[in-house]
């Protein structure tokens, strides 16, 4: 194999989890939008206006620049269980919050993601993680515990269960992205997931409240969740999807946490303690590895 060949087999094993690194990142701001949604704003018609807005505005986007859509061609069996993973998880997390809290719902659900994924990719593709995954996973899982260190103050087993079904589904998300992108453009593949995913969550816009979404302050929120947290989320992440493992990926989204924590930390004041410092430090250095080295695939 020559030299050349072997550096564009390398770049490619790094810019696909960066990729995947960057969407999780910019997913990392959901929370805040919710922070700082007018009153009568539920998770649950954040999360649906979220995706309405971020489909549209990606189907916008094929049309402008006349992207092909061969409805034939696509992955159907992997889309949907995209589609309907994301679905699930949003309302196992959202519902996992209010039983467990905050801090415990996102370490059991987030912590647990790349382990799912994992055993996952190993019982469907028959295709272990490579060893330097094992490590740089428990480090990141070690991490996100630190981050929240009190989260399990008030947990009990019970209130644990909602969480982990929503680290299932999440790790369900990141199997089946990658064959959902397998020989289509990221761009196309994106927006169907995205659209799939808009179409399970438009009937919470008719159970719950929405004109707090035509206030100002409303269509400011639910105008960035659709575009960054969206739109450009999901192309970074479909992009990444093309050349990342499920179980990498998985890992990946550990950086979700750490944005989060970086933005209640300097914008909300929240919690700045030596542990978290290192959590944030661990799961940083965790996801480092697992962008930069190709042997965790």
């Amino acid at each position: 194999m020559s030299a050349n060949h072997q550096t564009i087999i390398a770049q490619r094993s790094f810019i696909g989890p960066l990729f995947v690194l960057l969407g999780y990142f910019i997913f990392s701001t959901n929370g805040m939008w919710l922070i700082l949604a007018p009153a009568g704003a539920t998770p649950y018609t954040i999360a649906a206006f979220r995706m309405l807005i971020g489909s549209v505005l990606l189907i916008l986007w094929l049309i402008i620049f006349k992207k092909k859509v061969l409805l034939s061609s696509f992955n159907w069996k992997s889309l949907l269980a995209y589609g309907l993973s994301t679905f699930l998880f949003q309302i196992s997390f959202y519902n996992s919050v209010l039983y467990a809290g905050l801090a415990a719902g996102t370490v059991i659900s987030v912590g647990s993601t790349p382990i799912f994924a994992g055993i996952l990719q190993w019982l469907i593709f028959s295709k272990k993680p490579g060893k330097i995954w094992y490590p740089a996973t428990l480090m990141g899982v070690l991490g996100v515990v630190l981050l929240n260190l009190d989260a399990f103050n008030n947990a009990n087993l019970q209130s644990l269960l909602l969480p982990l079904l929503a680290g299932f589904f999440s790790a369900t998300c990141v199997l089946s992205g990658p064959s959902a992108v397998k020989g289509q453009d990221p761009i196309v593949a994106g927006t169907a997931a995205c659209t799939v995913v808009a179409l399970l969550m438009l009937p919470f816009l008719f159970i719950y409240p929405v004109a707090w979404a035509f206030s100002a302050k409303g269509l400011l929120c639910v105008g960035m969740l659709g575009l960054a947290n969206t739109a450009i989320g999901y192309l970074l992440i479909f992009k990444g999807f093309q050349t990342t493992t499920p179980a990498v990926a998985a890992s990946v989204t550990l950086i979700e946490p750490v944005g989060a924590a970086l933005i209640g930390i300097v914008f909300f004041n929240e919690n700045s303690s030596l542990a978290a410092l290192a959590g944030i430090a661990l799961i940083v250095f965790s996801v480092g590895i697992l962008v930069f080295d190709k042997k965790a695939e």
